[in-house]
């Protein structure tokens, strides 16, 4: 006899909790959140209404796509959360070892070397194509690009290998613009 856990969630997706239910919900909330911070109908005080609705509109909209394209999102969601906590675990135990052997200072020498607006630049490029292989490699570009629309010769380990290649990259630029990895005493190695 399977355990109460295993009942409940197989009766959870038979009733279509993880294929729209679920989704929907953490769609919506990650709109009514950017709609409070962003203040586009104004004070979040005096606009909950608006922004729960609008919120909930959007989530609507974005989750149909994939429904009425007969798509089953199902799969597609579990790989892409997957894959996205695992970029962000990485990420996080990169900067962790990045603290333990860079000195105490990098914000500061980082926005001294590439100055204010190079240094978020890189950041926010590395996270554009860390994003986008992620989007490809877990299915999730078939909303996007249905079967037959996108290119066939890009599988996905080649996404996968262009993504290293172009994180490498960023690391050998940021490693080079730094001059060095230097000491605990200042001096270069």
């Amino acid at each position: 006899m399977a355990d109460p856990f295993t009942t409940t969630i197989l009766k959870l997706q038979q009733m279509g909790f993880f294929k729209f239910l679920l989704p929907f919900i953490f769609t919506s909330a990650v709109f009514y959140g950017l709609l409070r911070k962003s203040q586009i109908f104004g004070p979040p005080e005096k606009n909950v209404v608006v922004n729960g609705v609008v919120a909930l509109s959007a989530a609507f909209m974005i989750l149909a796509i994939p429904i009425t394209q007969g798509i089953d999102p199902e799969k597609l969601w579990s790989v892409y959360f997957v894959q996205s906590a695992t970029a962000i675990l990485v990420t996080m135990v990169g900067i962790m070892i990045a603290g333990m052997i860079f000195p105490p200072d990098l914000p500061a020498h980082l926005a001294k070397v590439f100055g204010k607006g190079g240094f978020w630049s890189i950041i926010m490029i590395g996270g554009l194509i860390v994003g986008l292989v992620i989007l490809f490699t877990s299915g999730m570009s078939g909303i996007f690009f249905p079967a037959g629309t996108g290119p066939t010769w890009l599988s996905q380990d080649m996404l996968l290998t262009i993504g290293v290649l172009v994180v490498l990259m960023i690391t050998v630029v940021v490693l080079f613009g730094l001059g060095g990895v230097t000491s605990g005493g200042g001096e270069k190695k």
